[in-house]
């Protein structure tokens, strides 16, 4: 008897969970209009042997870390072809400290050079940066004859304040920082990576979120699978305790209050 009823609880919390994610679908679906997340949570990128592996750069991800003295490089690698467009942004989490953190971006393969940068926002690009690989990945080696690297900092002079994007499901905000769509010169393997030059360009707790592609590629299923747990994500991501608090509390009182209508309609069904 206790073990059937620890089954029907077990699924009225599965159904009152997926239910409470339902009546949120249509900020689901503003969500869905801009990054599939990536799980970074237990990954050592620092180097280009750990890179991130981004699957398909024409989709829209997105990954959230931050930048340390101990790690104060992120790797990210795809695949792409030749002259096929790849968008990339990084954008800083709008919390307290973070507002003047701008990390570098470095995009790293066949034949990159500046002119691969077809549109860009408030971007300083340069060819080579003689503090990347002596600072920012001392213990990264990644030598191939036709590989270069272009280095993409944040003009801050460009505008006369910080560009903010609010994003509508979890309701946090982002400070835009490198924004840019790049042409892929050649088909072969291309690293995205994150860095300070040095420990004095760290902020608070320097993070940020990188933003690959641009095609939105949401199935019905992750509007009760990966979207719930990106929103608890993000939130964590945000340091916003409170709203977690809150949904913790409001999925319980719709177990509970499931568990009453049930026991009640079992009660009037004997009645009769």
């Amino acid at each position: 008897m206790v073990i059937a009823t620890q089954r029907v609880v077990g699924m009225i919390s599965i159904v009152a969970t997926t239910a409470f994610f339902l009546l949120l679908s249509p900020l689901f679906q503003q969500y869905a209009l801009a990054h599939k997340p990536i799980d970074a949570s237990g990954t050592t990128n620092n180097n280009f042997q750990n890179a991130i592996h981004i699957p398909d750069p024409r989709i829209s991800w997105a990954v959230y870390q931050n930048l340390n003295s101990e790690t104060p490089a992120l790797f990210y690698e795809f695949h792409a072809q030749k002259s096929q467009q790849v968008f990339v942004q990084l954008s800083i989490p709008q919390l307290r400290d973070l507002q003047n953190y701008n990390p570098r971006l470095a995009i790293i393969g066949p034949d990159v050079s500046a002119s691969m940068i077809i549109q860009s926002e408030s971007t300083s690009i340069r060819e080579n940066d003689s503090n990347f690989l002596a600072l920012a990945a001392p213990s990264s080696s990644h030598n191939t004859h036709d590989d270069k690297m272009i280095s993409l900092s944040y003009k801050g002079e460009a505008r006369s304040t910080l560009q903010v994007f609010n994003e509508p499901f979890t309701q946090t905000s982002y400070w835009e920082k490198q924004k840019f769509l790049a042409q892929i010169p050649r088909d072969g393997q291309y690293f995205v990576v994150v860095y300070v030059s040095t420990p004095e360009e760290l902020q608070g707790n320097s993070k940020f979120t990188l933003a690959v592609g641009q095609i939105e590629d949401f199935k019905p299923i992750d509007y009760v699978t990966t979207l719930p747990l990106a929103w608890i994500k993000t939130k964590l991501f945000f340091e916003d305790y409170i709203s977690i608090f809150a949904v913790v509390l409001v999925v319980p009182i719709l177990i509970v209050s499931a568990v009453m209508i049930k026991r009640r309609r079992k009660r009037n069904i004997w009645k009769y």
